[in-house]
């Protein structure tokens, strides 16, 4: 299968594409080979932001908290990942949404797109 990447312009077999399982085909949407030289080309800048978003941020080590819970609660199997959307219903792969932090294992499982939709829902909330 060829897949077309947007910054080198040039049709690639699809195994030289990084997975995204988020995405339709399974495959990130720019080749290995460009990921890497923009990784490479920017190292500093992504160091700089990850350690902004990271350090003395209480809310990322609650949302990361939080996830490895789920992550921990599904590894023991005293929590199953359900096949379809509890929104929309959908046969899709599904994600775990926090409404609350402090509550880690009180999630409700959407699909990528439903769980967009409530991450926007919150946002005008606030």
């Amino acid at each position: 299968m060829i897949k077309h990447c947007p910054v080198c312009k040039t049709d690639k077999n699809i195994s030289l594409f990084g997975s995204d399982k988020r995405k339709r085909d399974k495959h990130d949407a720019i080749c290995l080979e460009c990921r890497r030289d923009y990784k490479k080309r920017n190292r500093e800048k992504l160091l700089i932001s990850q350690r902004a978003r990271r350090k003395d941020n209480d809310d990322y080590r609650m949302k990361h908290s939080a996830h490895n819970a789920v992550l921990t609660e599904i590894r023991a199997g005293r929590m199953t990942k359900p096949d379809k959307c509890s929104q929309c219903g959908a046969k899709r792969t599904v994600e775990a949404h926090h409404h609350d932090y402090d509550k880690p294992i009180d999630i409700v499982w959407l699909c990528a797109q439903c769980h967009a939709k409530e991450h926007s829902k919150m946002e005008i909330l606030q």
